[in-house]
């Protein structure tokens, strides 16, 4: 009996492994027939790994980072067309881009030159949602050092996360564990691999301040503060910010931005440069992933290490800024560059690129009024770009317990959108709307915003049959009447527009 108990249990785990191994043998093979070698075929390969920046939003697909840097190259490398290829992907952190990186590069022929540029940090900046860290870096430790040996496993952890059924776990550890998957999976298949420091919106991008762990007071906290700030009087509102993060250890953070900004404009530059730059390193939820200190000294540290070209772009945006502290100049929102920011970028890129092949830049991007004529953008798509910062500007201002500075900022974006496009609607439509949010039973209603499709995107899309609603809340919340004037005559173009086509 116990011999027969025994054999069925071996039978049952002879089963269990076979069909293990048959799935992971039908994972690799599946992998195979997808995976398309390169021949060498006398081009020069360019991949891009990394989140929405390494794709260049908000100017993409109008403007990529590849698609800069190609140019900046003059279109080639050793006399080999450039090919730009973007493995980056918009909302993910660098361990879906590893996987992603992996399973293009498995069969690549090593013999076509090549080059890959990382540019990550911003989709990890977070770092773990996981309540319990200490149990959940002892499982990453498990997974990545047993389990990620399957390639079945890989591809099936990675689904679950983008689904949201396990909890994404994401540390320094991880952050340094995948980028090392990329610059090595690039070395194996002989790309010259590229890493840069990302920089991010240091002076003028407000850190976050959740309404549930802010407390229902911290809006009118903050008020008192900046009603000081708005007559002019500095040193009272700093004396009354550094009394009120005393009392209020949970606004602290925030706190410290107001300071830093009210030590900026006393020109005491030294102090403000601290105090904003630690508004970074605190480790506050929020919705634009500024990268830490520590992100950026691993990446320099894992570029020493494995002796390939660094660019640091957060130097090269401190030197290009005002007191050294990046905003609004090079920066569209939190994190995403505007095209100045992109251009330094690029160039510092291609720089990288010809160093590693003993080439030079031919054709370097110009910083100068005329860039968006020189890239080929149309106001159509200047216009689109500008509208989605400041729709991503209003949407993250929902999230906050003190949303006055982000509105502002939004409406700045769409005014400067309106600017270009005296015609355009979707400008008007950000103005109207951040006007409107100023009325708090409107900013309250944020499930009719969302279902009429007003927080983030390029282009405002709701059916027509809304639009007289839409008109009567924006008239209810006071909207200025030559504004809603605009866009009733804009929306009325639009709607032609659409006839027409």
């Amino acid at each position: 009996m116990r011999r027969r108990i025994a054999f069925r249990a071996l039978a049952a785990a002879a089963a269990v492994s076979a069909t293990a191994l048959a799935a992971e043998g039908a994972c690799r093979a599946y992998h195979r027939l997808r995976c398309q070698a390169h021949g060498p075929d006398g081009r020069f390969e360019l991949y891009s790994v990394g989140e929405s920046t390494a794709l260049g939003e908000p100017y993409w697909p109008a403007v990529t980072v590849g698609a800069l840097v190609e140019r900046a190259l003059g279109g080639a490398v050793r006399g080999k067309p450039i090919v730009t290829i973007d493995l980056a992907r918009q909302g993910e952190s660098i361990y879906p881009q590893a996987e992603a990186a992996e399973l293009a590069l498995c069969c690549r022929n090593p013999g076509v030159p090549g080059a890959l540029f990382v540019y990550a940090g911003h989709n990890d900046a977070f770092f773990s949602d996981s309540f319990d860290e200490e149990r959940a870096e002892l499982f990453e430790q498990f997974k990545e050092d047993v389990l990620f040996r399957s390639r079945l496993i890989k591809d099936a952890f990675v689904i679950a996360e983008r689904n949201d059924w396990i909890p994404r776990v994401r540390s320094i550890q991880t952050f340094e564990f995948n980028l090392r998957r990329v610059i090595e999976a690039s070395r194996r298949a002989g790309l010259v691999p590229i890493l840069s420091t990302t920089a991010s919106n240091v002076a003028d991008m407000d850190p976050g301040l959740l309404p549930d762990l802010a407390g229902p007071r911290a809006a009118s906290i903050v008020s008192k503060g900046a009603a000081l700030e708005s007559r002019g009087r500095w040193e009272e509102a700093l004396a009354y910010d550094r009394k009120a993060s005393d009392a209020h250890p949970e606004l602290d953070g925030y706190l410290r931005y107001r300071r830093g900004r009210i030590e900026l404009r006393l020109g005491r530059e030294r102090a403000a440069a601290a105090l904003l730059r630690a508004c970074i390193e605190a480790r506050a939820q929020d919705n634009f992933g500024r990268a830490r200190t520590e992100q950026n000294e691993l990446v320099r540290r894992l570029a020493r290490e494995y002796a390939i070209p660094l660019v640091d772009f957060e130097r090269i945006a401190e030197r290009a800024s005002p007191h050294g502290l990046p905003g609004d100049g090079l920066f569209s929102d939190g994190h995403h560059p505007n095209l100045k920011g992109y251009a330094l970028l690029s160039n510092a890129l291609a720089e990288a690129v010809a160093g590693a092949f003993g080439e030079r830049v031919r054709a370097p991007l110009k910083i100068s009024d005329r860039l968006p004529d020189e890239l080929g953008l149309s106001r159509n798509d200047q216009v689109n770009a500008l509208v989605e910062s400041g729709r991503w500007l209003f949407s993250v201002g929902f999230d906050h317990a003190y949303p006055l500075h982000r509105w502002r900022m939004a409406e700045d974006r769409f005014r400067r959108a309106a600017a270009l496009d005296p015609d355009a609607f979707d400008p008007r439509m950000g103005l109207a709307l951040a006007a409107a949010v100023r009325k708090k039973d409107f900013a309250a209603d944020a499930d009719w915003l969302d279902r009429e499709g007003f927080f983030y995107g390029a282009v405002y899309d709701f059916p027509e049959e809304d639009w007289p609603e839409i008109l009567r809340r924006l008239r209810a919340a006071d909207v200025p009447k030559p504004l809603l004037g605009e866009l009733t005559r804009t929306y009325a173009l639009r709607r032609r527009g659409v006839a027409a086509r």
